[in-house]
């Protein structure tokens, strides 16, 4: 008896040490992205105290001098004293901020992708699409486009956003950049390439004419899709082929119900 109930007691107590390290390991992955825990967020806490404490300088440093907020394609705001004055002027205070995904892109430049999620005091929630450079407190923004997060996210059938993907590859290896342009480009597309943005399939369909390259060739691999809205979905992913570096895509449902890109941008 004694030798059942000594053996009973050690599974007992093994099973509870693995349930406990199991719980551990998926706390430590939860809190990967949380500011509070996470040195390499601790720049969303420094933006959010910036903006919350209305302090144009901090938000300014928050940035890079030349840096990009797209807000619409009529509505770009070029520089870190402009996006420093729009935030001053036009922006609730935020209650919480944390991070939903993030890659580095470039590590020789110090490039990041990131996905954040923030909640304004008004329980307005927001998801921004970002590049920054750097890493903690040191980080600033270069590019940013915000869209506001709603509750028809959950109705997005993201196998729809896949089937466009495929089409942009398969458009893309056709070596005819012009067709891609016109069939999976908004009307009003933008480009983000460290250059002054591209706007409009015209000037886009120019700058991709090195795909007519009957040698060029390009395969997408998304690492992250982030449904914001029923009308809007962010993609971070990875290229393959002629281009191996990181693409972030931003999927914006046209009125007429389909799904294009409606800004690009890789490095």
């Amino acid at each position: 008896m004694n030798i059942r109930v000594t053996a009973l007691c050690f599974i007992c107590l093994s099973f509870s040490i693995s349930l406990n390290g199991q719980e551990e390991g998926n706390h430590t992955g939860h809190t990967a992205t949380d500011p509070g825990t996470d040195k390499l967020s601790a720049h969303l806490d420094k933006w959010m105290n910036a903006i919350n404490t209305d302090n144009t300088t901090a938000i300014e440093e928050a940035y890079l001098n030349n840096a990009v907020k797209i807000i619409a394609h009529n509505n770009i705001i070029n520089g870190a004293p402009g996006i420093a004055e729009y935030y001053s002027s036009n922006h609730p205070k935020i209650s919480r901020v944390h991070s939903l995904f993030k890659i580095e892109a470039n590590s020789q430049k110090g490039i990041h992708y990131e996905i954040v999620s923030y909640r304004t005091e008004d329980m307005e929630e927001y998801t921004q699409l970002l590049i920054r450079r750097g890493e903690g407190e040191e980080a600033r923004r270069e590019f940013e486009y915000t869209g506001k997060a709603g509750v028809g996210s959950v109705r997005v059938d993201t196998a729809v956003i896949s089937a466009r993907r495929n089409e942009w590859v398969k458009l893309c290896n056709a070596h005819k950049a012009e067709n891609l342009v016109q069939n999976v480009y908004s009307e009003n597309t933008m480009y983000y390439n460290h250059k002054p943005l591209v706007i409009g399939k015209s000037d886009l369909a120019r700058e991709y004419a090195y795909m007519n390259n009957e040698n060029y060739t390009l395969d997408l691999h998304p690492l992250k899709v982030e449904v914001v809205n029923a009308g809007l979905v962010f993609e971070i992913g990875q290229c393959s082929g002629s281009y191996n570096g990181k693409y972030m895509l931003v999927w914006k449902k046209d009125s007429d119900g389909t799904w294009n890109v409606y800004i690009d941008s890789n490095i």
